[in-house]
Formats: C-alpha cells, sequence, structure tokens
C-alpha cells in the first residue's frame, strides 16, 4: 500500500508482461494503488502544518473520486461485456489507462476544484493559532507545494489566494480613505503594515504561480494561471496607492490643514465608487461572475467622471481662495490614486470576462 504510484504500475507492467493480469484486474489494481499512493502523504501531512495536511487531504479525495467513478463504469462495462474483462492486458495498456485515468479525472474535476478546497477545509479545521501563525511566518494560508501533484486543484488553490490578497487590499483601501478623514494615528500604521504583508504575498505567489505555469496545464488552465499573474500586479498596485493615499494624509497632518466641507463631500462621493469597483473585481475573480465584472466597467466610467468633475471643482475652490493651494494637490493627488484603483479594478474585471470569451464593452 505504501509503494508510490509508479513503483506499483511497474510491478503491475512486470506481471502483465508475464500474461499474469487481466483486464478486470488491471483496471481495479490501480485505482487501488492510486489511493494507496495517497498514504505516504498523509503520513507525511500528519506532524505538519494545516496546510500540509488539507494538500494530503485534497490528493486523496481526487483519488477517492476517480476510483469510485472508474469503478462503477468498469463494473458495468466488465458485467456487460466479460469479454473484455477476461482479456489479458499488456503493460502498454495499462500506462495508456493509468495516464488516461489522470488526464479525464483532471478535466473532470477541473470545473469543481475550488469545491474540493473548501472540502478539504471543512475537514481539516483552522484554528485561530493556525491563522496567526501562518500570517506571521509567510502570509499565505492556504499553500503547500504537494498542490502541484493536482494541476487543477493548484490553479483553483491560487486564485483563491489571489482572491485573499485583493480582500486584503480592498480592506487596506477603505483603512486608508478612512483615515483621510479621521487622521488616527494606528490606522495609520497598520495601512503601513498591511501593505508590507501585500509585499510579503506578491512575492510568494508569484513564486508559486511560475511553478504553476510550469505544469502540464490545458489551454483554460494557462488562461487562468497568466490572468491571476496580471490580477496579482493590479492587486499589488492597488495596495500602493493605498499607502500613497495614506503619505498624503501624513502631510496635512504635519501642516495641521483640513480640506473643505465640499472637499469632504467630493472624496466620499468617488470612494464609493471605487469602493464598489474594487469589490466587485474580487467578486468576479472569486465567483467567476461574468456580471460582477460588467459592472465593475460601469462603475470605471462613473469614476472617470467623477475624478473630472471634482478636479474641476477643486480648482474653482481655489480660485476663489476657499482651499489653501498645499491642500489642493494633496486632494488632486488622494483623486487621482482613487481613480487608478478603479482601473486595476477594471484591468481585473476585463480578464474573467477574456476567461468567458467576453470582453468590457
Amino acid at each position: 500500500v505504501l509503494q508510490s504510484s509508479s513503483v506499483s504500475v511497474g510491478i503491475l507492467q512486470t506481471l502483465a508482461a508475464n500474461g499474469l493480469v487481466g483486464v478486470n484486474a488491471a483496471v481495479f489494481i490501480t485505482l487501488g494503488e492510486n489511493i494507496g499512493s495517497c498514504v505516504t502523504a498523509m503520513l507525511s501531512a500528519m506532524g505538519g502544518s494545516r496546510t500540509a495536511k488539507r494538500a494530503a487531504t485534497i490528493h486523496l479525495s481526487f483519488n477517492v473520486i476517480g476510483a469510485i467513478l472508474f469503478g462503477v463504469l468498469g463494473t458495468v462495462l466488465f458485467v456487460v461485456r466479460p469479454d473484455i474483462a477476461g482479456h489479458r492486458i499488456t503493460p502498454v495498456e495499462i500506462s495508456l489507462f493509468h495516464t488516461g485515468f489522470k488526464v479525464t479525472m483532471t478535466v473532470l474535476l477541473f470545473p469543481f476544484a475550488e469545491k474540493l478546497v473548501q472540502l478539504s477545509g471543512v475537514i481539516v479545521k483552522e484554528t485561530e493559532e493556525d491563522r496567526k501563525a501562518a500570517e506571521e511566518e509567510t502570509g499565505i494560508l492556504h499553500l503547500d507545494p504537494r498542490i502541484f501533484e493536482q494541476p487543477s486543484i493548484a490553479v483553483a488553490a491560487l486564485s483563491n489566494e489571489v482572491v485573499r490578497m485583493g480582500t486584503m487590499v480592498l480592506e487596506n483601501v477603505r483603512r486608508a480613505v478612512n483615515v483621510v478623514f479621521s487622521r488616527d494615528e494606528a490606522e495609520i500604521a497598520k495601512v503601513f503594515e498591511v501593505e508590507a504583508r501585500v509585499n510579503r504575498i506578491n512575492k510568494e505567489l508569484t513564486e508559486y504561480l511560475i511553478q504553476a505555469n510550469n505544469l502540464s496545464l490545458s489551454e483554460e488552465q494557462k488562461l487562468v494561471v497568466a490572468n491571476l499573474f496580471s490580477s496579482l500586479t493590479d492587486i499589488e498596485r492597488s495596495g500602493d496607492h493605498a499607502e500613497n493615499i495614506t503619505e498624503q494624509v501624513q502631510l496635512l497632518m504635519e501642516k495641521n490643514q483640513e480640506f473643505s466641507e465640499l472637499g469632504r463631500t467630493d472624496l466620499l462621493e468617488i470612494t464609493s465608487a471605487v469602493d464598489e469597483a474594487f469589490e466587485n473585481a474580487i467578486l468576479a475573480r472569486k465567483e467567476g461572475s461574468t456580471e460582477a465584472a460588467r459592472k465593475v466597467g460601469e462603475l470605471e466610467n462613473q469614476v472617470d467622471a467623477l475624478r473630472d468633475a471634482h478636479k474641476a471643482r477643486h480648482i474653482e475652490r481655489l480660485s476663489r481662495g476657499e482651499c489653501e493651494p498645499s491642500t489642493g494637490i494633496v486632494f488632486i493627488e488622494i483623486v487621482d490614486n482613487l481613480e487608478r484603483i478603479s482601473d486595476h479594478a477594471e484591468n481585473m474585471a476585463h480578464y474573467v470576462l477574456k476567461e468567458h470569451g467576453l470582453t468590457l464593452q
């Protein structure tokens, strides 16, 4: 049982070469050894992290589902065609069946990859200690090199992590905007702390995506991985803009300056649209929602219009002497950073639509 998949298949091929194995026996032995090959991964994960345990669980689930499906189909086939069941199988035919099993299950389970990831989370539950330890160590919660044993699972897991990083950045953008009004020193420090974590996650996720890109992927999977690379860049740059906004707030605090009431109202208006656009971009990636992706396009047009209108109004206020010139520069910088975040949200929405053969209008 503890033999690896390749060794077990090799032994089976040796028996087949001597005419000792029929098709029915070869099929069920191959399915059994695929499950047996998971035992070493399960044992090695027992003393490991939750991530390692989840990766081993996904590996086992993949092979168990495959064994059940092919086992049922094989049983039906051998009852209907007993001549096939008794036919002597060759080593080449065993290799073809084993390869066909892996390829077929990868194709069949690819649409349900995220469900397998979720199932592993239900089976191997996360404690608060696990979450904090994982974040402090790497910033990534759910990745382990073993996910690359199943390409479809790896792509789904990486997509989930990109979504998680996007959610972190969205929360940090909201935090940065809030400090424009609150001037909360603790929240300002939190913005920089989260941005540092995002940069660390970005680096690690990039390395994982490079590994995934070198796997044997379908054209659809290759497109998803390429889009995850691009989405990661857009998310990371959005995090940079949140940091820029916070730095602009610090400039105001150093000079003890405030925006006018109209300026604050304008910032709240454009912030609301940017927030909704970025949130829908993350939702589009998370759920593959074309509706959410198209919503981003509509909001981006709204943000562009608001940026132009708010800049024009602010220039008018400056010309009337209602605002300090230095404050005006900060206002424009914040508005521009918000608009660029919306641009990145639109890019992420475009990638999702592209995977469905669609484009933003």
